[in-house]
């Protein structure tokens, strides 16, 4: 039988078929699309990312979830205290002896608060799929050799009020 389920976006497809290979046959404005399982969920949801944004809440709920599942290679701190008392959190990943470091930010302007949604998920995905390779290496082996650090809402503020409007601060 077709199974409704989500993209990992949220968006709902009908499903024609699941493959044995872990593809799912979708049928998408009358076209049929294939999607690898990782990225379907057989699971329906009413989670759209227009009615339902990313926000500083759900940030910081995934913040506490990978403290938590990962007491080694991911680090959360406090830096500071945004105008309206919100955390300003820092994430560090990989080895913070490490000579190399990259640094990345999100959200430094309100309406961009999908980037935040992103390098949470990057974030996730490199701690979740160690043995995974770029370019023949190891996520494992480059976290060794590498500090990524993350600063994921820069400005939660400005995030709350694009929003939610001027009365969530």
């Amino acid at each position: 039988s077709n199974i409704v389920g989500q993209t990992e976006i949220g968006r709902e497809y009908l499903c024609f078929e699941k493959l044995e290979n872990g593809w799912y046959q979708l049928k998408i404005n009358d076209a049929n699309v294939y999607c690898y399982g990782k990225y379907f969920s057989d699971k329906p949801t009413n989670k759209k990312p227009y009615d339902d944004p990313y926000t500083y809440e759900d940030m910081v709920a995934d913040i506490d979830r990978l403290s938590t599942k990962y007491e080694n290679g991911f680090k959360a701190e406090v830096l500071g205290t945004s105008y309206d008392d919100r955390n300003i959190y820092l994430l560090t990943i990989g080895n913070p002896n490490a000579e190399k470091s990259v640094f990345f930010t999100a959200s430094i302007h309100g309406a961009e608060y999908i980037s935040t949604q992103l390098v949470m998920a990057q974030a996730e995905y490199y701690l979740d799929n160690p043995g995974e390779k770029y370019d023949g290496v190891s996520f494992e082996e480059i976290l060794d050799k590498v500090c990524i650090y993350i600063l994921p809402m820069v400005n939660p503020d400005s995030v709350a009020i694009n929003q939610s409007g001027f009365f969530a601060i």
